[in-house]
């Protein structure tokens, strides 16, 4: 019904009903929908631990968080920087503001007792080499090697021997969201990665919990030298131990005390280093960073000249924004990151994973793409979607969503953020944080936001970046 007739209608039943003679019309309109209220984000936040005496677990160095209450930290406490489930890993020590340990672990020994774990590096390969070229391939889960024709235990598989070179697409990928959550690129992002890695003439990569992309590139060769790091300790027995270390990427932790000498011949031997990262879509980026930063520290104490290290980050918007914050030469590539065991972001339009890299956007050719297009102005691919803006000077938007131009802030936001004359700036209408009423943020010094819940987070409307 067009707008016309509705009136007439409304003109009619208002004129129509005898109470209403002698009274002047007025055409009625619905009530505008309510602003949206900002999701919680959780109770928890990652506090700094400089200059504290950081406990370990059995998994290594602790993480120290903080439990809020009314926006302020009520209490603090140092527990696994792997496990967020308490039947994996119960350790907690709570500690005061100074870092001083609580009862009641103030003056008891909480140092937990060394686990030595078995690491039988590249065992598959070197029991694929004794079997007969038309024999059959078991692969035992439980024993985590390969066998020739039989095997008594009950949890095997029969595969083919090619697939021994690409161990991710048989293992079961580990569910847990609070622990190793596990999700595989799919064909068209591992093509994408492989390009990019390449094309950038790189001599050596690092890849930082990407298993598939390592599989790839060892197969294919196109890299001579390939190190990964990964929590899942199953890889050990696909790989030699100068290529694998099982590896806690929040505290830079090796598992096997060998692993650490390995991997600095590894970063010895580099001249142009890629470091390709795919970590959990929840965790925490400070903490991630500083290990990034520690790699690229190892890296330069080799005092080599004329070597690059070059970062890919591959994460969800909401989690890269904080990566680019904290480290000013990364920046977000439009394109759309997808996995193909995961059940948002198997499909372009849904995913939200994108790549955050210092390698420059014209390296990621995305022609045979559909969704794409190429920016003449900025003279790289990007959504078909997003809009060059001739004040800014480059497309602007972040999300594929309409972003327009606002003068006073010198720069361009989403469609919906209007400017506020209260504090300056553009945001959502009514989330002005000088306004009366609105949330204080915690006095906590340097204390690390974090979003507990994928999902909950990626609901959340940006407040603007620094």
């Amino acid at each position: 019904m067009t707008k016309g007739k509705k009136s007439k209608n409304q003109k009619k039943k208002f004129f129509g009903h005898p109470s209403n003679k002698g009274k002047v019309f007025k055409k009625t309109y619905p009530a505008p929908a309510k602003t949206r209220e900002l999701r919680k984000r959780g109770d928890f936040t990652l506090l700094p631990t400089d200059g504290f005496s950081v406990p370990r677990c059995q998994h290594g160095p602790t993480l120290l968080f903080g439990q809020k209450k009314n926006g302020q930290i009520e209490s603090r406490f140092f527990t696994c920087a792997v496990y967020r489930n308490k039947e994996k890993c119960s350790f907690k020590v709570g500690v005061d503001r100074d870092g001083n340990r609580l009862p009641p672990f103030a003056d008891c020994d909480i140092t937990p007792k060394a686990v030595k774990n078995k690491y039988n590096y590249n065992c598959v390969n070197k029991s694929l080499k004794s079997f007969a070229k038309d024999g059959k391939i078991i692969w035992c889960s439980e024993c985590m090697n390969i066998f020739e024709n039989r095997h008594p235990h009950p949890d095997c598989q029969f595969l083919e021997r090619k697939m021994v070179k690409y161990p991710s697409k048989f293992l079961d990928a580990l569910v847990d969201p609070l622990a190793e959550a596990q999700f595989f690129f799919s064909d068209e992002s591992l093509t994408i990665l492989k390009q990019l890695v390449t094309g950038n003439g790189a001599d050596s990569v690092l890849c930082i919990g990407a298993p598939r992309l390592m599989e790839a590139l060892r197969a294919e060769k196109s890299v001579p030298n390939l190190f990964m790091l990964d929590i899942d300790k199953r890889f050990a027995s696909f790989y030699k131990s100068v290529q694998f270390a099982q590896y806690s990427m929040l505290t830079h932790h090796f598992f096997d005390p060998k692993s650490e000498s390995k991997f600095n011949d590894f970063l010895g031997k580099a001249k142009k280093l890629v470091v390709v990262c795919d970590p959990p879509f929840g965790l925490f980026v400070e903490p991630l960073m500083a290990s990034i930063q520690k790699i690229k520290t190892a890296f330069e104490a080799h005092g080599k000249a004329d070597r690059t290290f070059d970062t890919v980050l591959i994460m969800p918007i909401f989690v890269g924004k904080r990566a680019l914050f904290l480290d000013k030469e990364l920046h977000m590539h439009d394109y759309k990151v997808t996995y193909s065991n995961h059940k948002s972001f198997a499909k372009p339009q849904r995913s939200s994973v994108r790549i955050f890299t210092n390698i420059p956007a014209t390296k990621i050719d995305l022609k045979d793409l559909d969704g794409y297009k190429f920016c003449d102005y900025c003279e790289y691919w990007v959504h078909n979607d997003n809009k060059h803006c001739f004040m800014c000077m480059k497309c602007t938007s972040k999300d594929g969503s309409e972003y327009r131009h606002c003068g006073p802030c010198m720069r361009c936001f989403k469609a919906a953020y209007r400017h506020c004359k209260t504090c300056e700036r553009c945001h959502i209408p009514g989330r002005c944080q000088k306004a009366e009423g609105s949330k204080k943020i915690s006095d906590e010094p340097q204390a690390y936001e974090a979003y507990e819940d994928e999902e909950e987070a990626y609901g959340e409307e940006e407040e603007g970046e620094e």
